[in-house]
């Protein structure tokens, strides 16, 4: 088995071990939104939160950038999530934060954002190292969920952590994902969710990105339907098309799904659709993902490639 693999395998155990990591954090009784500042295979977590908070009264966002919105001020609670603790843009967004006197919470491994932290005495949650930090997503996102649910943001998410275990620890999911990659072959993936997931489809995106080093389009509904719709018009491009079904999409979206499965595969385009079910948002969301983990990385061995290191990634942080 190599490593990668044996990060993959690993998952339920992780997010198993993401439960126990320490957490000391005392929120102000006055949040009224959350900001989640971090970037890649770190700022995966931030879309997976607000994805499942999507149905919730308090407003949540993912800041991709060097800086904060401008309204983020006192009452706002950010969490900078930096694997390495060394991300340029969360390190600047973690220094915004500081200026607007937001709350901060820190997640990571190390690095020079754990040493401002220990410093200012600013709330950091350490988590294991050693992981790429595309795999580490259980140890980012359990603490932020951990947290919201310990203050009444959130509810019984804990609980269903430990659905998602049960569920993403058997051995089919990897074996759909094998069986999944054989089909793509060397088109393109293309991926197509409901907002409710999201971060999923992002997720399969950049998992094939990452591990496959292969482009791949990601796009929900419905916005779709009012634009890249108009790019199967004459048939030409070589792309597999994921449909990701959520069981709660709206009926509205979900006859929207149907309808444009049949329009592109007119065009002569394959299509497969793939209905995530579960006893709650987050199960069906981490499920998703662990599938599209193991489908890029399939993808990845199939065409001989090392799904493990990310060099052009490491040469545009050197320059």
């Amino acid at each position: 088995m190599d490593r990668f693999q044996e990060f993959l395998t690993n998952f339920h155990h992780q997010l198993s071990d993401a439960l126990t990591v320490p957490i000391n954090i005392k929120l102000p009784k006055d949040v009224q939104r959350v900001i989640i500042a971090g970037m890649g295979g770190s700022g995966i977590a931030g879309d997976v939160l607000a994805s499942l908070l999507y149905d919730e009264k308090i407003p949540v966002t993912v800041c991709k950038d060097y800086r904060l919105p401008g309204w983020v001020d006192a009452k706002t609670l950010v969490f900078c999530i930096s694997y390495s603790g060394n991300t340029q843009e969360t390190l600047s967004s973690f220094s915004d934060a500081q200026k607007k006197k937001a709350h901060v919470v820190v997640i990571a491994s190390g690095g020079k954002i754990r040493d401002f932290c220990m410093e200012y005495r600013i709330p950091h949650i350490a988590v294991p190292h050693d992981y790429p930090p595309r795999c580490a997503l259980a140890y980012l996102l359990i603490p932020m969920l951990r947290i919201l649910e310990q203050y009444g943001y959130l509810k019984k998410k804990v609980q269903e952590v430990q659905d998602a275990i049960e569920i993403v620890s058997q051995p089919t999911l990897r074996l759909k994902a094998e069986q999944l990659s054989q089909k793509i072959g060397d088109k393109t993936p293309v991926i197509y969710t409901s907002p409710r997931l999201a971060a999923a489809g992002l997720r399969w995106k950049q998992e094939f990105n990452e591990n496959a080093k292969v482009h791949a389009v990601y796009n929900t509904f419905p916005e779709l339907c009012h634009n890249e719709l108009m790019g199967y018009s004459h048939g030409h491009g070589s792309l597999y098309v994921f449909i990701l079904r959520d069981e709660s999409d709206t009926a509205q979206v979900q006859k929207q799904m149907s309808v444009t499965k049949e329009i592109i595969k007119s065009k002569g385009y394959e299509v497969m659709e793939i209905n995530m079910k579960g006893p709650s948002q987050l199960v069906k969301i981490l499920t998703a993902i662990h599938l599209g983990d193991w489908l890029s990385y399939y993808h990845a061995l199939a065409h001989k490639v090392d799904p493990y290191p990310v060099d052009l990634i490491e040469q545009l942080k050197k320059r």
